[in-house]
């Protein structure tokens, strides 16, 4: 049900087909090939991408061919990363939309090592912290993806960001965090922690690759795996794929983790405080949730772009252009969502926290169980038509050339912001922000390196290795 607004808030150009919500009808289901994400006969809802959006934000199939390694689109095939250091702004706003598109199917693609690229050795592991502070580890066939056993530490986080809020999904499962960076990244941040390197942003010109690619040179480090992508940071939000089928939901519609996680065990007994008891159970990860965080040349406070799986949450509602008219689409009031028993208020409250870590404490007069979330801002804006037709057009037309086969078909681009005020100004990733919604990623992420407000991870990271002529303690 799509509601028109006063022609004098029409826009002037672009445009294609129409708009479902919900539970796919049955006309939708039997056209699913030619929208923009892959169906599943379910009993989940799914986020729907309008066809009729403005498309000022097209992506060619030339363009999206040149994107594969290979040269041309295939079913799960490798994607190359976008070339940040040469990053051009020709398009404006669609430019970076389409730079969080492409670093999201690179970041996703299959390798020949089993693995998705983030997971690869071509970046590392960030551990959680123990005595705040953090250490570095590089990916490797047995320590895979942060998804393993540490002596001092648990191998997962499940507290969010600045709320400390912990999220359930309908099928029981916490929601669990891992975060990562490249070798730009590492690098960097080791050589300016060393006091050889002199740095306050992080990398956006060809001088500062090659005062990294220096110090890794001196340090006997291998020779960065992708310059061109620049520094790229990620933090991740993942689930239990147990017992998801029984709640609903098709577990082979998810990335997944390529071995079991360590997840931490805990005693039950009061349903208000979940207390670990030191030991850890092996689970099977699906990807619910991606930050992708990177520089683009001439933007040394990072490009912040989010993705979500299509089944996580019910959207307020929202407004976007066509090629004629303002539409409105209503708020999501119907379906099975993986954070949402029955997409109906009240949204967006903490059921619990892990203020009191380890322990994960129920909010006073409730218990640790699911709550129903729902993203408030459906495209990461102030509801803004314009911005929403931006990004739904990128999102459109990326994931209408994806295989239906191909499970990065099943994640939505939210949005993406960058200079501290451009782009998607209210940006919340609903797995990683549930109780954060409202601003965005610089109203906590504005300074500089040493100051930690570019990367909260930053001042917790130990060097991966000594300064050059100090040994490492044995």
């Amino acid at each position: 049900m799509n509601v028109s607004e006063n022609a004098a808030e029409r826009p002037s150009r672009h445009g294609a087909k129409t708009l479902n919500r919900g539970r796919p009808s049955r006309t939708f289901r039997r056209s699913c090939a030619t929208v923009a994400f892959a169906c599943f006969a379910n009993a989940a809802a799914a986020q729907v991408v309008p066809g009729d959006a403005d498309n000022m934000c097209p992506i060619d199939q030339q363009t999206f061919d040149t994107w594969f390694a290979a040269g041309a689109s295939s079913p799960n095939g490798a994607v190359t990363p976008a070339d940040s250091l040469n990053f051009s702004t020709a398009s404006q706003h669609c430019d970076f939309y389409k730079w969080a598109e492409r670093m999201f199917l690179w970041l996703t693609s299959p390798t020949a090592g089993g693995v998705r690229v983030f997971q690869s050795p071509d970046f590392y592991s960030v551990t959680p912290p123990v005595d705040d502070k953090r250490a570095l580890i590089r990916n490797t066939p047995d320590k895979i993806g942060n998804f393993y056993s540490l002596r001092d530490a648990k191998p997962v986080e499940v507290g969010q960001a600045t709320t400390d809020g912990v999220l359930m999904a309908q099928n029981g499962s916490l929601v669990y965090y891992a975060s990562y960076v490249n070798d730009v990244y590492a690098l960097l941040m080791t050589g300016i922690k060393n006091g050889e390197l002199a740095a306050t942003q992080f990398p956006t010109r060809q001088m500062h690759l090659d005062a990294i690619s220096s110090f890794a040179s001196t340090h006997s480090a291998p020779p960065l795996s992708h310059p061109e992508a620049l520094m790229i940071e990620l933090k991740s939000s993942w689930i239990d794929t147990a017992k998801l089928r029984e709640a609903g939901f098709d577990p082979d519609k998810y990335i997944t983790a390529p071995a079991p996680a360590m997840v931490p065990n805990y005693d039950k007994t009061d349903g208000t405080r979940w207390v670990p008891d030191n030991t850890y159970r092996e689970a099977t990860l699906a990807l619910v949730g991606l930050h992708v965080v990177g520089t683009v040349r001439g933007q040394p406070d990072a490009v912040w772009a989010t993705f979500e799986h299509v089944d996580n949450v019910p959207i307020a509602a929202y407004r976007y252009t066509t090629t004629s008219q303002i539409r409105i689409v209503p708020d999501s009031n119907t379906g099975k969502w993986l954070f949402s028993a029955d997409a109906t208020p009240p949204f967006n409250q903490m059921r619990m926290h892990t203020r009191n870590a380890p322990e994960i404490r129920a909010v006073a007069g409730g218990t640790v169980s699911p709550s129903n979330t729902r993203r408030e801002n459906a495209w990461g804006s102030n509801n803004d038509p314009l911005t929403n037709a931006h990004i739904i057009a990128v999102n459109s037309t990326a994931l209408q050339k994806l295989d239906n086969s191909d499970l990065r078909k099943n994640y939505l681009q939210v949005g993406a912001v960058w200079s501290s005020g451009l782009g998607s100004l209210n940006l919340a990733n609903a797995t990683l922000e549930t109780y954060a919604q409202g601003t965005n990623c610089f109203h906590c992420h504005r300074g500089n390196l040493k100051d930690g407000n570019l990367s909260h991870i930053y001042p917790q990271l130990e060097p991966l290795f000594p300064p050059q002529g100090i040994k490492a303690a044995r």
